[in-house]
Parts: C-alpha cells; structure tokens; sequence
C-alpha cells in the first residue's frame, strides 16, 4: 500500500480535502491524506461514519446478493464520498470534499485508488 496513491487522489481533485483508507472489519485507519491537520481521532470517525452508511444502505440493495459499493453524504459546506470494493468489503475509502466537486470524476478516480489499494483489478 501506498500513500502516494491518495496523494495524487487529492492532487488530481482541488476540491477533494481529505481522504481516509481504512479496514471497517478492523475500524483502523490505513492510510490517509488531508490538505489540513485531521486528527486520528477524526480520521476513525470519518471511516465509521461510511462504515455505518454503507452497511445502512445494504438493507436497501435490491438484489440481497447486491451490496451498494459507494455512497455520498451531502451537508452545505462538504461532501462525504464513501466508497468500498465490491468483492472485499472491508477496504473502504472515505472522502471529505468541497460542495464545488466534480463527483462522476473523483468518483471514478476514487474507485480506481481504491483498487490499487486493496489489490483489486478494475
């Protein structure tokens, strides 16, 4: 694993302010890049926080066989992006990023990060 995998993430996306690798089996924090001081603290609440909204939306997948692979929390002054693999659902990432980003584009960057993370082809 790399953090220079989340570095270009947040270098490629001006908006994108923080991003956060981490294990939702575990709840630990595998890696993480922000353009301003988070603290740990903050960084495992961003994770649980996607943890808890991805496993909310497995109980609205419409094929039980089907998990949702990415959600978004949308607030006034940022977006949360929360994205896991499909075919290991421990490896998530969670962003925090402005209101003004491009979400088809850092979602499809997201994802492609996220599979060089967890060592998934896609």
């Amino acid at each position: 694993m790399s953090a220079d995998a989340l570095k270009a993430l947040t270098e490629a996306h001006a908006a994108c302010r923080t991003v956060v690798f981490a294990d939702m089996t575990t709840r630990m924090v595998l890696l993480s890049e922000s353009r301003t001081v988070l603290h740990r603290e903050a960084q495992q609440a961003l994770a649980l926080r996607g943890g808890r909204l991805l496993s909310a939306m497995d109980g609205d997948a419409p094929d039980p066989e089907t998990a949702w692979d990415i959600a978004y929390s949308i607030g006034p002054d940022e977006i949360a992006v929360f994205l896991r693999v499909p075919d290991a659902p421990s490896d998530a990432l969670c962003c925090l990023c402005a209101p003004d980003i491009d979400l088809d584009a850092f979602a499809t960057d997201a994802r492609s990060c996220l599979n060089r993370l967890a060592g998934v082809e896609g």
